[in-house]
């Protein structure tokens, strides 16, 4: 608890003076849907879509976002940057979504992270980020270190990205495993250990004019073979699809 009390009290005591230094800046605000279709890799769950709401707020160096959580860059310069933030991550499975994952309780809880990026050369960027679970769920940590490329087609931006992302055996466990209580007679304990997951996603956006925009992101995770042999898990690869309509005040 101790660790998680400090990153919050770490993160308010730089958002409160900032804050408050820039209450004369222009602030942006924007608000639109969001689509998002997203395969599973567990046993018997189907694919999931659902419309959800967009709405973000930006001024200077802080951001807040209804699915990207609050951020705050402490170091923007114009090859470097250094971000702190706090995001919700959606839970992933509900016990319902299949009868292999009956009695398998997970939650929505939220992540706490520092990351660096550095530019590269123009339109190469290298990034890592690391995350620690804040609310105890748990107590697991994550890295993830990715290189993207800017690639302008047909007068279009497209960001392509690859990396890797790491979870300790708390994340993957809770992710992808089934802890001593879930046993039953066809569902073993399972603990994946310490993974690796490479990902690549592709990102675009389109204005539409100078307050409407479109945008969208496909992404496919690729899960390793300790993941794959888990017994609620029946795919290696997870693919999501991402279509957004935004307006910007």
């Amino acid at each position: 608890m101790k660790t998680n009390h400090v990153f919050y009290v770490s993160l308010l005591a730089l958002i409160m003076p900032v804050g408050a230094s820039y209450a004369k800046e222009e602030a942006n605000f924007s608000t639109g849907l969001i689509y998002i279709s997203s395969g599973t890799v567990y046993s018997n769950a189907g694919s999931k879509s659902r419309v959800m709401p967009s709405l973000s707020y930006e001024r200077e160096n802080i951001s807040v976002g209804f699915r990207e959580g609050i951020s705050y860059k402490i170091l923007n310069g114009s090859a470097s940057s250094f971000t702190i933030s706090v995001t919700p991550k959606f839970k992933p499975y509900d016990s319902s979504d299949s009868a292999d994952l009956s009695g398998l309780k997970r939650n929505m809880y939220f992540d706490g992270s520092a990351s660096a990026s550095y530019t590269i050369n123009r339109g190469l960027t290298a990034k890592f980020k690391y995350s620690m679970e804040l609310m105890n769920e748990f107590n697991g940590n994550s890295a993830n270190l990715s290189l993207s490329q800017f690639i302008p087609v047909a007068g279009i931006p497209v960001i392509v990205r690859a990396g890797s992302k790491w979870y300790d055996s708390n994340r993957s466990e809770y992710l992808y495993g089934v802890y001593s209580a879930e046993t039953t007679s066809l569902r073993p304990r399972y603990a994946p250990g310490n993974v690796f997951v490479p990902y690549l996603d592709l990102n675009t956006f389109y204005k539409i004019t100078e307050s409407i925009s479109v945008f969208a992101n496909i992404s496919a995770n690729f899960l390793p073979a300790v993941v794959k042999n888990s017994p609620i898990v029946i795919d290696k690869n997870a693919i999501s699809f991402i279509l957004g309509l935004g307006y910007k005040f």
